[in-house]
């Protein structure tokens, strides 16, 4: 049960994206990441989930994310139930989160799923307050990176950024909290601009067939 920097949380429906055989899967982010996790589920529904919250990740995750003790064990039958039930211990708004409101608007299950934090049989300080992304924040990262994966030979360039910058760095000492910091303040600038108002304008499906046309000939 971790946040993640993309997607908001990377748990139960998310970890379906994981089963695509492929090593590097970073190629489907142009595809619109969120659309993607809720086809692999939608094809190959889980019929039990077990999410394991025993220790979580809070920040800006999944690489750059600190533990959170929070003894926690979800296990359900309902894929988007059980990522809304995290969604709410981490802090999240369930309908905020992209890939389970399109769970719970298409019929893949209960994003409203009845639960409180008083239902935690174990509670914890954080409960309801994890350090995480903020929603708009990860649809501007989401959306930039959509837009760099359609321009021609980016693939490898932009695994390589994120690999270098998310891993590498941050597996050394001297960058080893500087990683999750600078992304934790990114995270706070632009969640301030975009509560204030400003917007980075979503690509529509025909600004994306406009920039193929131009650029990628196609």
């Amino acid at each position: 049960m971790k946040t993640h920097l993309l997607t908001n949380i990377t748990i139960a429906m998310k970890n379906m994206y994981g089963t695509f055989p492929e090593e590097d899967k970073s190629k489907y982010h142009r595809f619109g990441i969120e659309s993607v996790i809720y086809e692999v589920n939608k094809a190959f529904t889980p019929n039990l989930v077990i999410t394991d919250g025993f220790i979580g990740g809070e920040g800006s995750g999944p690489l750059s994310s600190s533990p959170v003790n929070s003894k926690t064990i979800i296990a359900t039958n309902d894929v988007v139930a059980a990522d809304a039930i995290a969604c709410r211990i981490i802090g999240f708004d369930p309908f905020d989160v992209a890939h389970v409101k399109m769970g719970h608007d298409k019929g893949l299950g209960k994003a409203d799923v009845e639960f409180t934090l008083a239902d935690l049989s174990v509670s914890h300080p954080k409960d309801g307050n994890w350090m995480r992304p903020e929603p708009l924040v990860t649809l501007f990262y989401e959306t930039l990176c959509e837009a760099v994966l359609l321009v021609p030979s980016m693939q490898f360039f932009f695994d390589l950024a994120a690999d270098f910058v998310l891993y590498d760095l941050a597996t050394l000492q001297i960058f080893r909290s500087l990683t999750p910091l600078t992304l934790n303040v990114l995270n706070d600038v632009l969640g301030t601009l975009f509560r204030a108002g400003y917007r980075g304008l979503r690509w529509s499906q025909e600004d994306i067939e406009r920039f193929r046309e131009r650029v990628l000939g196609q």
